[in-house]
Order: structure tokens, then sequence, then C-alpha cells
């Protein structure tokens, strides 16, 4: 259903990760 939005909250946490 909200796999959209789960990919792209975990797509932001591995940006947010690779940023640190």
């Amino acid at each position: 259903p909200h796999q959209k939005d789960v990919t792209s909250l975990l797509a932001s946490a591995v940006q947010a990760c690779h940023h640190m």
C-alpha cells in the first residue's frame, strides 16, 4: 500500500547517513 512512502523514507535515511 504505502510502499512508495516507505521507499522514499528509506532513501532519505540512506542519503542522510551518507551525508554524515
